[in-house]
This record gives structure tokens, sequence and C-alpha cells, in this order.
């Protein structure tokens, strides 16, 4: 059975990493069909053998708040975009519920064996594109394993030089971000569950992520770890004065990043489209919404009001002429890829806050965890990508509550 969960897990991640739908055309049917599936099995096959079941008043806010937005959206005209948003959001959230609890089940030690391969491969695949030769390589591979695909994979070889000095390694992926994002996230999932010594796993991570970062050119890699750095503040496991040394980590890499000059890696990111519709756009984004309607944001599915509002910001701050290549090859999706601002830009900051709490009472069924240390490295996972109720946004969030939750195991064992 336990290698029946893991050969599962393999199929989720890959059904996320490659991020492959049913299409009709150029229409999306059935997105991330593999984690959505296996989640949704899971879920159904386990709550009735473990007691992990979501309670009937958290099942009964979830159906009271999206009822509320869509009444909302049937009387400002988009219903129908209202309801296929929020049927996504609630498969995404039930499924990743599902996968979190098949996460649960396998011993702590081997997925931190499974994490440590995987991201040690993405980061040797990653080396081997960049500087052994292999990136002619990887393209014939993708244009095999992504023939399927409409939208097929990045392939810019000018704006990579251009933003960033070199071309990115693909490792497989349908674009260069993903690969410090998944390389990031899944080598902070082998750090929670690793039992070395404090000083030990955190300098093996910040190692990782500085390679990472060097190799791949993405940016979004320095973003997590600086977020799971100051989350660790909340590691039960940790001394103050071991949460200081790491803080002041933390501080340190802000504070590089920050005064980084144009003519380096992270400031030729921080002027470019990417970090525009990854950051300040998003934010921007928020702040015209909120004065619109602070309370309860446009609603989920307003996506021809939040087009309006994201192109109107654009527009002023000149991005949208300079980048229409861009917006042409990632439409409005690509121009606003930040979850954590989405959250409020569709809820509002009334709205925001009952979603996050009829969450955050949800996942708390699965089991004891430090849940502000799970929350901040949620954050910085969020900030770096876009879909707010696709299966890969939840698995995010998911994923760190099982490696929070299996670490705590083991600290009680270990006592």
């Amino acid at each position: 059975m336990a290698s029946v969960r893991v050969f599962l897990l393999h199929l989720v991640l890959i059904g996320l990493y490659t991020q492959f739908h049913l299409y009709r055309g150029s229409t999306i049917l059935f997105p991330f069909v593999l984690p959505n599936l296996i989640g949704a099995f899971v879920f159904v096959s386990y709550i009735s053998r473990y007691n992990v079941r979501p309670s009937l008043s958290i099942l009964g806010a979830i159906a009271i708040f999206s009822i509320g937005y869509l009444i909302a959206a049937l009387v400002g005209g988009y219903f129908g975009q209202a309801m296929s948003k929020f049927v996504q959001l609630v498969v995404s959230i039930f499924s990743g519920f599902g996968i979190a609890i098949l996460i649960t089940r396998i011993g702590p030690d081997r997925l931190r064996r499974i994490l440590l391969r995987l991201s040690v491969g993405i980061l040797i695949t990653a080396i081997a594109e960049a500087y052994l030769g292999f990136y002619p390589i990887m393209l014939k591979i993708n244009e095999v394993l992504y023939a399927w695909r409409p939208a097929g994979f990045y392939i810019d070889a000018g704006r990579d030089v251009a933003n960033w000095g070199a071309v990115r390694p693909l490792v497989f992926s349908t674009e260069p971000s993903l690969v410090g994002i998944w390389g990031s996230v899944l080598m902070i999932g082998a750090t929670m569950l690793s039992t070395a010594q404090d000083w030990k796993r955190y300098a093996i991570l910040i190692a990782y992520v500085v390679v990472l970062l060097f190799v791949t050119r993405s940016t979004t890699s320095m973003v997590i770890l600086i977020s799971h750095l100051v989350a660790t503040l909340f590691d039960r496991r940790f001394s103050l004065s071991k949460q200081l040394v790491v803080l002041g980590v933390a501080i340190a890499m802000t504070i590089v990043l920050t005064l980084s000059s144009a003519a380096t890696l992270v400031g030729q990111y921080a002027e470019g489209t990417s970090f525009f519709a990854r950051i300040l756009g998003p934010y921007m984004t928020t702040i015209e919404v909120l004065r619109i309607n602070p309370i309860f944001g446009l609603g989920l599915g307003n996506e021809n009001a939040l087009e309006t509002i994201i192109m109107d910001v654009w527009n002023r701050t000149g991005m949208l002429a300079a980048s229409m290549h861009y917006i042409k090859q990632w439409g409005i999706t690509g121009m606003l890829t930040n979850n954590f601002f989405l959250l409020w830009i569709y809820f509002g900051v009334v709205g925001g806050l009952i979603f996050l709490g009829i969450v955050f009472a949800l996942v708390r069924q699965l089991g004891r965890y430090p849940m502000v240390m799970v929350a901040l490295t949620s954050f910085g996972v969020w900030m770096t990508v876009g879909g707010f109720v696709d299966a890969r946004s939840w698995f995010f969030v998911y994923f760190f509550i099982s490696c929070a939750i299996l670490s705590e195991r083991t600290i009680a064992r270990e006592r």
C-alpha cells in the first residue's frame, strides 16, 4: 500500500509540474486532470476510514460563502464565469485535502528522500541545460511532451538574454520560472522533514536555492526562500537565538535583493515585465479594486471588470505598449501572476478574511502543525504563481501543511 501511495504522489507531481489539462481545441475542459482526480479519489476513499472528514459546519460555511458571491454574480451579469470559478475552487480545495491525506500517509523519511531526489534532479538537469549543451535536446523533448498543449511551452531566447543574461533552462516544464519555484518548494519540504541539526539543514537549503538562482535565473526561488526563513520564527524546533540568526540571514538576503543595481540579475528582473506581472502590477491592481469595493472585492469570476482595471494599470505605468508580445502570449492570466493579491481582488478585505477563516478551519482538521509558519511559507509561493482557483495553487498550501504535520509527529516521537 505504501508503494501505491508513493506512485500516486508521483502522478500528482507530474500532473502539476507539466500542467496537464484536458482541452477541446484551445479551451480547457478539465484543468490539472491527474491531481484533481487522484485527490478526489483519495478524499472520498479515506474519509470513511480516517477521522479527517470536514465537519458539517465548515461545509455549510463554504456553501453559504459561495452562494453569497454567486448571487452577487447573478445580479452583476457574470454568473456563468463565477459558477465555473467557484466549482474549480471548491474542487481544488477538497482534492488538495485528499492529496494532503495521501502525503501524510507516507513515512516522513521516505517522503524526505523522494523530495531530495526530485529537487536535486531538477538542479542537475538545469545545470546540464545551462552549461553542458543539453538545452537543444530539452527543446526536442518538450516539443514531444507538450504537443498536446495548445499554448505549447516557453521559447524566447532573445528575451531571456536581454532580461537575465542567458537562456534559462526548462527542465521538462512549460516555462523557466517553474523550475525555480518547484525546486525551492521541494527542497523546503525536504528541509522541514529533515532531522539533521538546524544549522546543517538550513545551510543546505540556502546553498541549494542560491545555486538554483544562479543556474535558472529564477528570482522567484529567492522570494520563496526568504519567506520560509522568516516563517522559521514559528518553528518550535528553533531556540530564540537560532531564530534570530535565521531571521538575520533572511533580512540580509532581502537587503541584497533590494539594493541590487539595474546591472545585476535581480535588478534586470525587477525592471522587466515578469516582475511587474508578479509583484507590482498585482499590488497596484489590488489597490484600485479596493478603492472600488474594499469590503467584498470584485467577486470571483468578474473577469471583464478585472481586465478593464488591469489594462488601465498597465497603460498608466507605461507597461502596456512595451509588453504587447508578452500579453499576446500569456493573456490576462499572465498579467496578474500573484495568488496573494488575487485573494483580496476577488473577495475584498472582509470577504478575504472570512474565506481564510473557513480555509484555516478546514485544514486544521488534517492535524497539528505550526499554522503561522505554514501560512508564511505558502505566502512566499503564492507571491510567485497565479491561478488561485486551480489545483496547483492549493497543492502548495497542502504540501507545506503535510510536511509540517509529519515534522510535528517526528518531534512528538523523539520526546
